[in-house]
């Protein structure tokens, strides 16, 4: 199983000749020569993921966004259709009511549950898009877990 992670980067525009418009034709060629089974995506703008879910054909790509209506900025995760299933996916925010987005933190948990086709083996991937006090970057997390027991279903779930 091989497992990377991306960070693609806000595209807003400060990047001048490395915008994203210009690095897309870089990104599908990593990716294509890393062949990774899962991949963890940081900075994803809603028109990055649609950008990403047309051209990873290969790939289931899932993520919902960070603000009240799960819209703006994301950590995605694209799997591959032929090697994962999805099991269970959520996203939960860092507060007293974690399971109303964007409360008190913008800054979501993305909670993804994989099965392995050929081995059936489960996976358990948490991210979490933080900012650093003393910096302006984002830093991604990923833990790969045994599954215990499900857990409820988040609205990106149930939209699905």
């Amino acid at each position: 199983m091989k497992l990377v992670t991306f960070n693609i980067r806000c595209d807003f525009g400060q990047d001048g000749e490395n915008n994203f418009e210009y690095r897309k034709d870089l990104i599908l060629k990593k990716i294509a020569q890393e062949k990774p089974d899962m991949i963890c995506f940081q900075e994803v703008l809603p028109h990055i993921a649609k950008w990403l879910k047309e051209n990873l054909t290969e790939y289931y790509v899932i993520g919902c966004g960070r603000s009240p209506e799960l819209r703006d900025e994301q950590v995605s995760i694209a799997y591959r259709k032929d090697r994962l299933n999805l099991m269970e996916m959520q996203s939960y925010w860092l507060s007293e009511t974690p399971y109303v987005p964007a409360s008190r933190y913008a800054e979501p948990v993305s909670y993804t549950h994989l099965r392995a086709h050929e081995t059936r083996h489960d996976l358990v991937c948490r991210l979490l898009l933080e900012k650093k006090k003393t910096n302006s970057y984002i830093v991604c997390r990923l833990l790969l877990l045994k599954k215990k027991k499900p857990r409820r279903q988040s609205k990106c779930m149930r939209g699905l």
